[in-house]
């Protein structure tokens, strides 16, 4: 699992109970599994942080990258990235999410 405390103080705790709450719906929506999103696992209020817990996923890309002593990648992978990336913003906009935080 992978847990992601969010500081106490009004305005955190709106945007942490709303990214809840997509997330939630996110996991009703995708039953299967199969769309590429971050899944939720529950959340908990500790000390008036909000502690949002998560299944555990693997490397990132900067770590692959890393690993790979910042050599590009090929272009196969590149291609599988791209996929997976588009598969799941094309699941969010069918559900009414528009993802904030989307990097190169």
């Amino acid at each position: 699992m992978a847990v992601k405390i969010v500081r106490a103080g009004r305005e955190q705790m709106h945007l942490a109970l709303n990214e809840i709450n997509i997330l939630m719906s996110i996991k009703e929506k995708d039953i299967d599994n199969r769309k590429n999103i971050l899944r939720i696992k529950d959340f908990i209020v500790f000390r008036r942080h909000i502690c949002i817990i998560t299944e555990l996923l693997g490397t990132n890309l900067y770590q692959l990258l890393e690993s790979n002593y910042f050599r590009p990648l090929d272009h196969q992978n590149v291609r599988a990235f791209a996929i997976q990336i588009l598969f799941s913003l094309a699941f969010l906009k069918q559900v009414g999410v528009v993802h904030s935080d989307i990097k190169p």
